[in-house]
């Protein structure tokens, strides 16, 4: 069993007696409830196997917490059903691993939307944000803002394309600057510089 299978197992709980009824398997009819078991018919699986992949299916757009308990339950039967025989276990197994496999890509598919989205949100807030407060530069302190993003680190500045940013309150006369820990060291150190003389 792959780490994959673990840590579905791990989710789902031990499945040592688990069993599967056709009540529990999205869209099919609760009446007449056959249970699906490991000592199940060939048959009685298969039809199994065959509803739990038909609803399952990514048009269906299946619930993840629903579905992949059943599809673990349903491999780990189908794994020791001796009716099936090797070839039969492989097959059985190969299909429901392949739908869980296309359940893990979708989620982490969305998650990595989601990330993206919120941090594109978190972008645009900050920029909102710092525009409100922020007022025009004074030509000095627009002189440092340009000499800062021109000498340390350019391509990190988001005038350039990076997600670095330099901010002047006039009210406050204090420049904001939003940098990694490496180029604020270096911009002080360029501060640092200028003020020798």
């Amino acid at each position: 069993m792959n780490s994959v299978w673990v840590a579905f197992a791990l989710c789902v709980g031990p499945l040592a007696d688990a069993e599967l009824s056709h009540a529990d398997v999205p869209g099919e009819a609760a009446s007449g409830t056959i249970t699906v078991d490991r000592s199940s018919s060939l048959e009685e699986l298969r039809s199994a196997c065959r509803a739990l992949l038909r609803n399952s299916a990514p048009r269906q757009k299946p619930d993840p917490a629903e579905v992949v308990p059943q599809l673990v339950t349903l491999y780990e039967i189908a794994g020791e059903a001796e009716q099936l025989g090797p070839a039969g276990r492989r097959r059985l197994q190969d299909r429901l691993a392949s739908r869980l496999k296309q359940i893990r890509e979708r989620l982490l598919s969305d998650v990595g939307r989601e990330r993206r989205g919120s941090r594109q949100k978190k972008i645009e807030s900050n920029v909102r944000a710092t525009s409100l407060a922020a007022g025009p530069a004074t030509p000095g302190a627009q002189a440092l803002i340009d000499l800062i993003q021109t000498t340390v680190a350019p391509s990190s500045w988001d005038i350039n394309g990076g997600l670095g940013t330099i901010c002047y309150f006039p009210r406050f006369q204090a420049l904001v600057i939003r940098q990694s820990q490496a180029v604020h060291g270096a911009i002080g150190g360029a501060l640092q510089g200028l003020q020798q003389p």
